[in-house]
């Protein structure tokens, strides 16, 4: 078996309705091949939803894409071509110990962590088998969803998805885990690159879309409250701030920022307009000896 990991990245504020498309055309197009999972960003890399397709093979994936391609009744629904910016494909295997998306139900409103790691190449197989003694152990306090590496597209790369109830108990289990040194699994070999989303939603095979799941709307962003460094600006148009807010768990802070990357537009001589370009989100521990 292999999956089609499929990542969209969407204009601002476009993901809702892309998603209402995607449900509307959700029932056609499992007639060809079952959906394995759907998630849209929180942490991370913003306004992008990530979709896995499993097949049997990759002539099975030839063969749904042609069939899904002469559907007329597909073709007379509304896609998303319009509000997607950048589109990426990466063909994935899983691992051994991994159990097939579908396979569990986990309910809704979960919270979802996938974890990428990108290795030199020829260690993954020493991590897989690292994985596969720790992964039973680990899975008594919180599922693996998924876990994959790459065949196709990106390559050398090691993805895990972890289920949550929510952010406090992703906090908590990942907490415990460390305790007795079992985990992480010790492999003799460290990624060179690490990137985690944070998956709020998720429609899971064979079920109607989880409409009591809270859509994030598109819009203005509330601004980060905090106190201005010494240099106010780092050169390219950035403010440089020490944080004063945000949530204390066990004597520390913990806050969300997002980071608005602007494009200056031309406007009338004396006034200057500001675009978003580009947007991400990330949890912060400030550093020590700072507020």
């Amino acid at each position: 078996m292999i999956y089609e990991v499929r990542t969209y990245t969407l204009r601002t504020g476009a993901v809702a309705e892309f998603e209402d498309r995607f449900a509307k055309r959700k029932p056609l197009r499992e007639k060809h091949s079952k959906l394995g999972a759907f998630w849209h960003t929180d942490f991370g890399p913003l306004n992008q939803v990530i979709h896995a397709w499993p097949y049997e093979d990759l002539q099975h994936r030839t063969a749904v894409r042609d069939a899904m391609a002469k559907d007329t009744a597909i073709q007379q629904l509304p896609g998303g071509r319009d509000l997607i910016v950048e589109q990426q494909a990466d063909i994935m295997i899983p691992a051994p110990f991994m159990q097939p998306l579908g396979s569990r139900d986990f309910g809704t409103g979960n919270f979802y962590e996938m974890r990428i790691y990108t290795y030199a190449p020829g260690d993954l197989p020493a991590v897989l088998e690292a994985w596969g003694k720790a992964v039973p152990a680990r899975e008594k306090l919180s599922p693996l969803a998924a876990c994959w590496t790459s065949e196709l597209g990106g390559l050398n790369k090691f993805v895990h998805v972890w289920v949550y109830k929510d952010s406090n108990e992703r906090t908590r289990i990942r907490d415990e885990s460390r305790k007795g040194g079992q985990w992480p699994p010790q492999s003799g070999v460290r990624p060179i690159r690490q990137e985690n989303n944070s998956l709020p939603l998720s429609i899971s095979p064979g079920r109607a879309w989880p409409a009591s799941q809270p859509r994030r709307p598109g819009g203005p962003q509330r601004p980060l409250r905090g106190v201005p460094t010494a240099a106010p600006d780092d050169g390219r148009g950035r403010s440089l701030w020490h944080l004063s807010a945000g949530s204390s768990r066990s004597g520390s802070s913990v806050c969300a920022i997002k980071i608005y990357r602007p494009r200056w537009s031309i406007a009338p001589r004396g006034s200057r307009s500001i675009a978003s370009r580009r947007c991400s989100s990330a949890l912060s521990h400030p550093a020590a000896g700072r507020p």
